[in-house]
């Protein structure tokens, strides 16, 4: 059964930082709502979104293998002093509300997977990232919301301040990327980032407003998603268009359905209910940051650091408790679909554990690195977890 209404996560306005936000997500993409007075905010993300160029010596785990550092303090940590590889941010949406509304509240509604910030002057927006296709949708009743931008995560923003948590211009920008190109119309705004090695990725939002509020449907894209010679920016304006064409209410249908589904494969009550309330959201994230035929939950999920940098500890994969515990209950409470995500990518990247195994330890079988890209990739670090069999 879904969780009760008296389970939701509730949050007061202001929220000021991407950490308090609320979480949505779809396996694939994820976002963070958030905001305060009349800016409402959706940072983006996606979880293929990924620079693997090696800092220093490419593939250097050959050149110094297990045994040839032993006794050093701390063989591999220079390799993690780089900026990449690292997880990337998509960037942001942020909304201008009428001068004279602002933010009362936030909530998530487990059971629909649906976020709702509540305004002043009794009108609501309301948000989901589609359970059903590549898509969010963002709904302002009421009023038409008078300016809305799509922040890139690639660019410098202009500003100097690089740490802001309300800045989302700089993230990338040391990385050497060239600023995004950004372009707009009546009724859309995107970007598309050029990123390394010929990998690019687009946000695009197409905008609908009436007498009765603004509509908004949110895709963002990667060239993992393209076919040859398919353009992401088009790919994103259709699963826009479509989106729009089928309505927040026809979207939104679709949506619950997976989603009472999801909540049906298991269920418990727990009495003391600060604990019944974590365990509902935890369930929940399974849901909406994990999903198969997606990339699987890295140290922030599919909710990447919207605060003008780069993610923490590079947003990579930390293949012990980090991992382990993150995964150690889907089976337990029936998601085995979330479960699917990491055993499949674990076993897409049996050739380059076997290879690793034999060209770091000199060993037969199977090792994954204690820290690892998307690809597999090992990032270094301290030794005795970054490079330890886990």
């Amino acid at each position: 059964m879904p969780p009760e209404t008296k389970d939701n996560l509730r949050l007061i306005a202001p929220i000021t930082s991407w950490e308090d936000a609320i979480p949505l997500g779809n396996g694939l993409m994820g976002g963070l709502l958030w905001g305060e007075g009349n800016t409402l905010r959706l940072s983006l993300d996606r979880g293929d979104l990924w620079d693997e160029r090696t800092t220093g010596e490419a593939e250097w785990w050959k050149k110094h293998p297990w045994q040839s550092t032993r006794g050093e303090a701390d063989p591999w940590g220079k390799y993690y002093e780089g900026l990449t590889p690292t997880k990337l941010p998509a960037g942001r949406l942020e909304l201008r509300l009428d001068p004279a509304q602002s933010i009362n509240s936030f909530e998530l509604n487990l059971a629909d997977a649906e976020a709702i910030a509540e305004l002043d002057d009794g009108t609501v927006a309301t948000a989901f990232f589609s359970a059903t296709e590549p898509v969010a949708m963002l709904r302002v009743t009421g009023r038409s919301v008078p300016a809305l931008s799509l922040i890139p995560a690639g660019g410098a923003d202009g500003s100097g301040d690089s740490s802001a948590n309300t800045k989302s211009g700089g993230a990338v920008a040391a990385l050497g990327y060239s600023p995004a190109m950004s372009g707009e119309s009546t009724d859309l705004q995107w970007y598309v980032q050029d990123a390394a090695d010929g990998f690019k990725y687009c946000a695009c939002v197409r905008i609908r407003r009436s007498e009765n509020g603004t509509l908004l449907a949110i895709a963002v894209t990667s060239t993992n998603d393209c076919e040859p010679g398919q353009d992401l920016l088009a790919l994103a304006k259709s699963r826009c268009s479509r989106a729009m064409d089928k309505d927040y209410s026809g979207m939104l249908a679709d949506h619950v359905s997976w989603w009472r589904g999801f909540w049906a494969q298991s269920s418990i009550e727990i009495p003391e209910p600060h604990i019944q309330r974590n365990y509902q959201f935890t369930r929940y994230l399974y849901g909406a940051g994990s999903r198969r035929g997606a990339p699987p939950m890295p140290l922030q999920g599919v909710w990447t650091a919207d605060h003008g940098g780069l993610p923490p500890w590079k947003g990579d994969y930390h293949n012990d408790l980090n991992t382990q515990l993150t995964y150690s209950a889907y089976q337990e409470a029936g998601n085995f679909e979330a479960g699917e995500s990491y055993l499949d990518f674990l076993w897409s990247l049996t050739p380059a554990f076997r290879q690793f195994a034999q060209d770091f330890y000199g060993t037969c079988g199977l090792a994954s690195p204690g820290v690892m890209s998307l690809a597999g990739q090992p990032l270094g670090g301290w030794s005795q977890y970054a490079m330890s069999p886990p």
